[in-house]
């Protein structure tokens, strides 16, 4: 449905789609509505993202102006465990002899399994060449993840991944992938450069009380590495709970 004010140049429309599809995620019972309030276009989004045991409800808030996009995106899930949080952004355009976007992220939480991470501000630049991560940061007490670095065809360039003490449980309920219930806290880093086409990559973690569907290993030392003939990675490391208790780990992900 829509409406058109002529005397006043006001736009309001609504749509409503029953499922929609964006990649591999689906959006259940979609409302969109754009509007033209002031001097701003505005589109508001929300639906339901379906998991196996529970959902997530989703919304989204774009205000366009001029040259710029304020976005504002919320998700809350259906559990008994709070899994909630918001991203707040706003997207610069320019255009030289290709278009760029800076994104400029501003501090926001996010709750995961009742833990609440903040994310710091941060810097993101995008066009044809490259894709630069300015200083991503989000701590929870003394758990961080750090993302820093550039994406781009010159084989030079790289993106780090640092982890300190991260809870591998946040992250396999948050993929929701109950079948694989890996636990431990991982610290280490993970290396990406000339990513269009060598591929380079290298992973070095350590993950204290590594359990694997609830079975306790001890602590493993991973190493991983991107592989071109397969086309995957290398994953190589043993987990020990003692000196005479210890597993050697090799393998393939593709």
């Amino acid at each position: 449905s829509g409406h058109y004010d002529y005397e006043n140049n006001y736009l309001l429309t609504n749509i409503f789609v029953p499922e929609l599809s964006v990649g591999k995620t689906i959006i259940d019972s979609c409302l969109v509505e754009v509007s033209n309030r002031g001097d701003a276009l505005r589109m508001n989004l929300s639906g339901i993202n379906p998991k196996k045991n529970y959902d997530f409800a989703i919304h989204a808030d774009l205000k366009a102006r001029g040259d710029s996009v304020q976005s504002l995106l919320n998700w809350k899930s259906s559990k008994h465990e709070k899994y909630e949080g918001t991203i707040d952004f706003t997207t610069y355009f320019t255009h030289d002899e290709s278009w760029t976007g800076s994104i400029y992220l501003n501090q926001t939480d996010m709750i995961f399994n009742d833990s609440v991470w903040t994310r710091y501000p941060a810097d993101i630049e995008i066009n044809s060449k490259r894709i630069s991560i300015d200083n991503l940061w989000a701590r929870h007490e003394q758990q961080y993840i750090h993302i820093d670095g550039d994406v781009s065809h010159n084989p030079q360039d790289k993106i780090k991944v640092e982890l300190e003490s991260v809870d591998l449980k946040y992250l396999f309920e948050a993929l929701n992938i109950p079948a694989l219930e890996f636990g431990g806290f991982a610290t280490g880093i993970i290396e990406a450069k000339d990513i269009y086409k060598t591929r380079e990559l290298n992973t070095q973690l350590n993950v204290t009380d590594f359990s694997f569907n609830q079975t306790l290993f001890g602590d493993l030392d991973l190493q991983g590495s991107w592989d071109e003939a397969i086309q995957g990675i290398n994953m190589t490391g043993n987990a020990s709970k003692s000196a005479d208790s210890y597993i050697d780990i090799k393998g393939i992900i593709y």
